[in-house]
């Protein structure tokens, strides 16, 4: 089957034929890719490394490798420098877009895996965040009979937020949006690894942490 299918696009191409010209393998389709794009980002079950080496020795090149070219008929010298300015404004708009995710040009398999390491990533700053608020956890508990502090710093208990006992409402800030963010990168992994094998001990991982992190904010939250 796979010598078929090389077979078939060797007769497209006009390779071992006696037509004078096949067809031009490197056109582009209405969303800006070649054949030798849609095999990289469609692969099928055979013949991919046949066909592959077929489209290569044909001159086959992905979209990103082909250079623009300018008919010379249709652009004149005094036409060059507008050109040229214009181009140079284009350059930051076409770079971003050229790393967009576009449907149809990059695979979602690609996409998945790049999302789901964002959200480790993300699962894994905001984890320590909470676990380490800013400005660190007191070491000591000081209080004196009537519960405040017998120095110039606010009454504490060891293990509680330094940044809590010196403003409440700064904390409550950093503790929920910290919080957003490892709640909704841990949705992203559980989504990202749907029907992925050992579902049922990764959820169970995943809610496992969830419960840690809430049972250390509360903890070193401020009484």
């Amino acid at each position: 089957m796979k010598y078929k299918c090389s077979q078939v696009v060797e007769w497209l191409i006009g390779i071992g034929t006696s037509t004078l010209g096949g067809l031009e393998v490197n056109n582009v389709n209405h969303s800006g890719l070649t054949a030798l794009d849609l095999l990289l980002i469609f692969p099928s079950e055979a013949g991919d490394r046949e066909i592959y080496d077929t489209l290569r020795g044909a001159g086959a090149l992905r979209a990103q490798d082909i250079m623009p070219s300018f008919d010379s008929n249709n652009h004149t010298l005094s036409s060059f420098p507008e050109a040229s300015e214009t181009h140079q404004l284009q350059q930051p708009n076409d770079f971003i877009e050229y790393f967009k995710f576009k449907k149809g040009r990059d695979s979602p398999s690609d996409a998945r895996t790049a999302l789901l390491v964002v959200a480790v990533l993300v699962t894994t700053a905001t984890f320590q965040a909470g676990l380490s608020p800013p400005n660190g956890v007191w070491q000591d508990t000081e209080l004196n009979k009537n519960g405040s502090s017998t120095s110039g710093v606010p009454a504490h208990y060891a293990g509680r937020s330094i940044m809590g006992s010196y403003s409440a409402v700064a904390f409550v800030c950093f503790v929920a949006f910290n919080s957003i963010g490892f709640s909704v990168s841990l949705y992203m992994i559980n989504i990202l690894t749907s029907n992925f094998p050992l579902q049922l001990e990764l959820q169970i991982c995943i809610i496992a942490m969830y419960c840690t992190y809430n049972t250390a904010v509360i903890d070193i939250a401020t009484r």
